[in-house]
């Protein structure tokens, strides 16, 4: 009898209402696996169920033996029992002990199938699975089987304790995002804690990080998205976010907090290690994180009500445009919270490079939407972004747009209109309804297409000589990033937007834009996460192995290198303040980065060695500032 994914046959559950009725004590997934047992016998499914514990998945069955007598000494733990008691707690006192390797569980002996599981949920073989390298989507799967049949009971599963350690650590500790980020979202918590010194799982998370670097601020993006708290860390590591750390970590005067209840775990021993541990960008995350006001109640239950937890996590999403994703994020909100009949319109404007792009297609994928790019310059009027209307050659294809918009009629999706000013009057007009009255008239059969629930964003750079000025005109304001003075400046600046937006594409285009997001240019700091970020991408591309297929295509020779970055601030620093041009915006600085980096590397690792090979030994870079005050790039170890 075969089984596809985690469903089971029809016929193992035949007569599960009768057995549920008569065993109202047992969950669904019980009922299945002993039906499953018994192959279909009601009868006796029914017996062994009602004799045995229903309380619970993998629980033991409640102990009948009378409590002891009072008054009567009851043994103690002596010998091997109190040892071992006083080790766990000498190894909890000791983060240095445990922290390189958690407890390996035994491999798995069946496949990680939920309908295979006679016995229900088993957390042990799941973490089991997970240390081995099972998918991701197999978890997934797992997990959701469980959550449909309890999911408070899966809920309280997944946060047990395993070997002494919660859970979760097992999961941050394969460095997979997207495993974590499933765990959280069928219940597993973010801020759980290890020990007696109460050892942050996002501390742990950092302390455990793997190459690529971009794994690891990834796996801290996501515990932070789902509400890990930044404060367990102590500040002096991310206030400010580009500041040089000493080795041995912040010095005693900044530790200012480190008395606090929820840093009893970063001791003099830790520090260093933190220090070394942490990315620019993770030292980002946690500025950003820790600037963000708390959701209220009514926020966090109407994100819950709409299934858009996720915007808890918008801020962390791009680098810069921290108001900017602050006006996004209100409009989010009072949009779920009253819904309306008309579509939401956004419109980003800023100059190229700046994050409207990522910023639209990591809110996709952040909200778990379908995302339909179209480029602007090649589809500027109505009949070429539309399709032409009948009876005209062609109507009956459509178009990318039109195709999109039928195909998703009455669905949450997004469309992404880019560099929105290339278009023509024609195309604003065939907007207006689709905008006003979330209707449109599919060009292949004239059919309506409810596009209520359609976001349309629009990008331009119509506005950047505005934008330029803004930000050098209240540079020292944007620097000194205060709150309340950005958000009056912020307001001013899209009044502005909003009257150059109507001169230039219209009133009745514009009445129908429901929030203009400006996106303005990195300050010094910002820029220097962009040249990190890039740095990082270029680590992780070069780490991959050599590989030589025989057709050539495809091959990886530039590979098995580890770069390793002396400072980051220094070097991302310069890189930014040497390369980055606002007009251009974060492509000058990828661009400084292939300049200064990328190119002596690649030459000196074509120079170490006299051929390629799958197999060949590590090579190893390092870069840093030299005594002339430029990024130097420095073989290590290689090949010859």
């Amino acid at each position: 009898m075969s089984v596809k994914g985690n469903e089971a046959p029809d016929g193992w559950w035949r007569g599960e209402k009768e057995v549920k009725k008569k065993c109202p004590g047992s969950s669904n997934s019980q009922v299945r696996k002993a039906l499953k047992q018994f192959n279909g016998d009601v009868e006796k499914t029914v017996t062994h169920l009602n004799s045995s514990n229903a309380g619970g998945r993998n629980t033991p069955a409640a102990s009948n033996d009378p409590p002891p007598p009072q008054g009567i000494p009851q043994p103690t733990k002596t010998g091997k029992a109190e040892k071992t008691e006083k080790a766990e707690k000498a190894k909890q006192d000791d983060p240095l002990k445990w922290l390189n390797q958690l407890p390996q569980l035994p491999r798995p002996m069946s496949p990680l199938i939920a309908a295979f599981d006679d016995h229900g949920f088993d957390l042990r073989k799941l973490i089991g699975a997970i240390q081995v390298g099972v998918l991701p989507e197999l978890v997934r799967g797992y997990l959701a089987y469980y959550h449909e049949d309890d999911a408070k009971q899966l809920e309280d599963d997944i946060n047990q304790i395993v070997e002494g350690f919660p859970a979760i650590f097992y999961v941050a500790d394969t460095n997979n995002h997207k495993l974590l980020c499933y765990w959280i979202k069928y219940g597993g918590n973010p801020n759980v804690s290890y020990g007696i010194l109460k050892f942050p799982l996002i501390a742990f998370a950092i302390l455990r990080g793997d190459r690529p670097r971009t794994k690891s601020a990834e796996i801290l993006r996501t515990l932070l998205t789902f509400g890990a708290l930044p404060d367990v860390i102590p500040a002096a590591y991310y206030r400010p976010f580009n500041k040089e750390l000493p080795k041995s970590g912040p010095a005693d005067s900044d530790l200012i907090d480190i008395q606090d209840d929820n840093k009893l775990w970063c001791k003099p021993a830790i520090r260093p290690l933190l220090a070394s541990a942490m990315s620019l960008m993770q030292r980002y995350l946690l500025y950003l994180a820790s600037r963000v006001d708390p959701s209220s109640g009514r926020e966090r239950a109407l994100m819950h009500r709409r299934d858009a937890e996720a915007l808890l996590g918008l801020h962390l999403l791009i680098i810069g445009q921290e108001m900017g994703v602050k006006l996004l994020r209100r409009r989010l909100l009072i949009h779920l919270a009253m819904p309306s009949e008309k579509p939401l319109v956004l419109l980003f404007a800023g100059p190229s490079g700046h994050g409207k792009t990522e910023l639209a297609r990591k809110f996709k994928d952040l909200m778990a939407l379908d995302f339909l790019p179209v480029d602007c310059t090649m589809y500027t009027h109505e009949n070429e972004m539309f399709g032409p209307k009948p009876p005209y050659v062609g109507s009956e294809n459509g178009s990318p747009l039109n195709n999109f918009l039928t195909r998703y009629s009455g669905n949450k999706c997004v469309v992404f209109l880019d560099e929105f000013e290339k278009t023509t009057t024609s195309v604003w007009n065939t907007l207006l309804i689709p905008f006003d009255q979330g209707e449109y008239m599919d060009r292949r059969n004239s059919l309506k297409v409810n596009c209520v629930e359609t976001i349309w964003i629009l990008a331009t750079n119509k506005f950047d000589d505005t934008i330029h000025e803004f930000c050098k005109t209240n540079k020292r304001a944007l620097l000194n990033n205060q709150t309340a003075t950005l958000q009056s400046l912020i307001k001013q600046l899209t009044t502005q937007l909003r009257k150059e937006c109507m001169s230039h594409f219209g009133a009745p285009l514009t009445g129908r834009i429901t929030e203009i997001i400006p996106f303005l240019t990195f300050s010094p700091d910002e820029a220097a996460v962009v040249a990190n970020k890039s740095i990082m991408e270029l680590e992780a591309e070069v780490l991959r192995p050599v590989k030589l297929p025989e057709t050539k295509k495809g091959d990886i020779l530039v590979g098995n290198v580890q770069l390793d970055v002396s400072s980051d601030p220094a070097v991302c620093s310069k890189i930014s303040n040497d390369y980055y041009a606002p007009e251009l915006g974060a492509r000058s600085i990828h661009g400084g980065v292939g300049e200064a980096i990328s190119k002596s590397l690649v030459e000196q690792y074509l120079q170490d060695g006299d051929s390629f090979a799958e197999d060949q030994k590590k090579t190893q870079f390092t870069v840093g500032i030299n005594a002339e005050k430029e990024v130097e790039v420095r073989l290590v170890s290689g090949n010859t």
